[in-house]
């Protein structure tokens, strides 16, 4: 009778080895549900048997990282941006090597895709600009040798430092920080821009003249009046009542 007993625990170790090297065997495929299948039946056969416990949880983990996966590359592909972002976001939150450089490259797009919404937004939102900015920081975050996104976060920052020095009254500095997005990129904002460089202007050059500095003010009329704005009138004024006052006199 022992030794029956004793070929029976034979065959049901062996028979159970045989179901442990199939679920490793499964698991190591990718075939997380077959493997759980197999380990779930040891688990209720032999309590505690070797790492069963482990390979369940971490089977059921990449099962869930698969399915949130599969979703984030549906969003992706439909142009759902940010309900992709948080999916992608919460894999890498979960494990940070669960496809790693997929999910890099993806991640930048979706950043650098989002900034540039922001920016070419229709009607222009200026407030979103620091939004947009800290898109394009992650953007560069996840690939450092973009050009491109390394060129939307210079011209945020150098809009954003423009904006602070307008709303300061510093119109010269003003003036070089707007104008050096307005050089690269004339439909910044959707012509936001342009307004508040030709403002500068005009206001850099009634400072000019209130300073007796005749010269200077008409210079920063006449750049006034060369940007494209719907109404020149202003510029034009001051450039006409200033003209015959300086030596010699300007062709406008």
């Amino acid at each position: 009778q022992e030794s029956l007993l004793a070929l029976e625990r034979i065959a049901e170790q062996r028979d159970l080895l045989d179901f442990y090297q199939q679920a490793v065997a499964f698991q190591e495929s990718g075939e997380y549900q077959a493997a759980l299948v197999n380990l779930t039946e040891i688990s209720v056969r032999s309590r505690g048997y070797r790492d069963v416990r482990t390979r369940i949880t971490s089977s059921k983990r990449q099962q869930e990282l698969d399915a949130l996966f599969a979703e984030a590359e549906a969003d992706y592909a439909s142009g759902l941006y940010l309900e992709a972002l948080s999916k992608y976001q919460q894999i890498g939150a979960l494990n940070v090597d669960y496809q790693a450089d997929l999910i890099a490259d993806r991640l930048f797009d979706l950043y650098f895709a989002l900034g540039r919404e922001l920016i070419q937004s229709d009607p222009p939102a200026p407030e979103m600009v620091p939004k947009a900015l800290g898109y394009f920081t992650q953007a560069l975050s996840q690939r450092p040798r973009s050009g491109e996104a390394a060129l939307e976060q210079r011209l945020a920052r150098l809009f954003l430092q423009g904006q602070h020095a307008y709303h300061q009254g510093y119109w010269d500095e003003a003036i070089a920080q707007l104008n050096a997005v307005y050089d690269q990129r004339p439909g910044y904002l959707g012509g936001v821009i342009v307004d508040m460089l030709y403002d500068s202007y005009i206001r850099s050059g009634e400072v000019q003249e209130k300073a007796d500095d005749l010269p200077m003010a008409y210079e920063q009329y006449r750049k006034a009046a060369s940007l494209p704005v719907a109404d020149k009138t202003l510029a034009l004024g001051r450039m006409f009542a200033i003209a015959p006052n300086l030596t010699p006199t300007p062709t406008p």
